[in-house]
């Protein structure tokens, strides 16, 4: 197998304070498999087992910033908003075939022979806001909504967090403690969601295209039951430390 992973980017400084950042990266998995079990190496010795298996992958993202940084005295401020979109197509091609070893130049060849073809798209919107006083109080606010092609009715999923800190390394009382360079205390709490609640293409449902030598045609099964109630897994935590 081989994996490409290859990113570009570039930004613009519109003043000392704002920057545009666009970026674009693909990765790239494209994985080969034989497998060959000799009638030697199986409890049935009258039969041969091959397995062949081709898959490749291409994931894309997009994501486009804007940011803005602006200290006021004592004050820190540090905003950032963005859009991002993502892609994911994955293709794959499986040959499975037995040979009857005992039966000469009529021996059977059972093969089968399964596509999958996978595609799934997810947009992001996200904002984060970050607020210092004298380095030592602090204050960060995140918050995103994404939608995702492979979840059925409840496509879009709204994501916040929040989380304040108290850096005492800085505290005048802290000086004299030579033990430690940094110290600070922090609390957050907040939702992460996650689309994988089943591998891929939940909503549709995944077809397979099975060819065997032993039909006259080709089937179309379902290798996943679709279903249009899938929603984001959502996970509410809080943390301190």
């Amino acid at each position: 197998g081989k994996r490409i992973i290859s990113s570009i980017y570039s930004e613009y400084a519109v003043n000392k304070n704002m920057r545009l950042r666009t970026s674009l990266s693909l990765d790239h998995v494209r994985i080969e498999e034989n497998v060959n079990l000799p009638s030697s190496l199986q409890s049935l010795q009258y039969r041969t087992i091959s397995f062949h298996s081709i898959g490749r992958e291409n994931l894309i993202i997009n994501e486009n910033t804007i940011s803005y940084d602006k200290r006021v005295r004592a004050h820190a401020f540090s905003l950032l908003g963005g859009l991002a979109v993502q892609q994911s197509h994955y293709k794959s091609l499986s040959e499975y075939s037995i040979k009857n070893v005992n039966q000469g130049n009529n021996n059977s060849n059972i093969a089968d022979v399964t596509t999958a073809d996978v595609l799934w798209k997810m947009s992001s919107l996200f904002a984060k806001a970050n607020y210092a006083y004298k380095e030592k109080y602090l204050l960060n606010i995140n918050s995103r909504l994404d939608r995702t092609s492979r979840l059925g009715g409840s496509t879009a999923g709204i994501f916040p967090s929040a989380a304040v800190g108290w850096r005492i390394s800085k505290e005048d009382f802290f000086k004299d403690v030579p033990l430690f360079s940094e110290v600070k205390l922090r609390l957050s709490h907040g939702a992460s969601g996650n689309q994988d609640v089943v591998r891929t293409y939940n909503r549709k449902g995944q077809v397979m295209n099975t060819a065997s030598a032993s039909y006259d045609f080709n089937q179309n099964e379902y290798n996943r039951l679709p279903d249009a109630n899938l929603k984001w897994e959502r996970v509410v935590q809080t943390n301190g430390g």
